[in-house]
Order: C-alpha cells, then sequence, then structure tokens
C-alpha cells in the first residue's frame, strides 16, 4: 500500500513537471532531454504504466487477504498462496519498463 501511495504522489509531481514544461516550452516541451534521452513525457507515461500495474495487483492481493482469513479449506490455501505469488497483474513488459526508467535516470549502471 505505501509503494503504491508513493508511486501515486510521484505520479502527480510528474504531471506537474509535464504541465510546467508544456506552459513554459509550449505543446512539445522541452527540446532537450531530461535526463539521458528521454523527455519529461516519456517519463510520465512509463510512470503510469507501472503505477496502473502496481495498483492492480495491491487491489488482488488485498482480495486475497481478506479471502485467505475465512478461508479453512487448504487446497484453497494454496490457490491463494499460488496467485499471491504469480503476481498476474505485472507482466514483464512491465519490468523491462522499470529497467529502462532505473537505466535513463543512472540508478542502475550501465
Amino acid at each position: 500500500v505505501v509503494i503504491v501511495a508513493k508511486m501515486e504522489h510521484l505520479m502527480a509531481i510528474q504531471q506537474g513537471v509535464q504541465h510546467l514544461e508544456e506552459f513554459q516550452f509550449g505543446p512539445e516541451g522541452r527540446t532537450l532531454p531530461l535526463c539521458q534521452s528521454w523527455r519529461t513525457k516519456e517519463f510520465e507515461e512509463s510512470s503510469r504504466v507501472l503505477l496502473a500495474a502496481f495498483s492492480q495487483e495491491l487491489k488482488l492481493k488485498q482480495m486475497i487477504l481478506q479471502e485467505l482469513a475465512h478461508t479453512t479449506v487448504s487446497d484453497l490455501h494454496m490457490i491463494y498462496l499460488s496467485c499471491w505469488l504469480h503476481q498476474p497483474f505485472i507482466p514483464a513488459q512491465t519490468r523491462l519498463t522499470l529497467e529502462a526508467l532505473l537505466l535513463e535516470t543512472g540508478h542502475r549502471p550501465l
């Protein structure tokens, strides 16, 4: 819950930066990249994809947690555990997006 809340806050900040750049530089925004090669719009799009995936996964885990508290069948416990570990709302593309974001900002060395 804390991670998704922080992501929502960072997404709001990113949208604010994008609106500020549109105000200062026009609809195209800044001509120079923000970090290495991405513009602000690309950061905002990547952040939106990550936030959507992690928000869906959080909803699933909250539902699993509620259902697990009322289940007495051990087979159903194993199904809930596999759903918890599988993370169906976080596709492989999300991991690539996160890695690209970390590389772009310099938080992950080449």
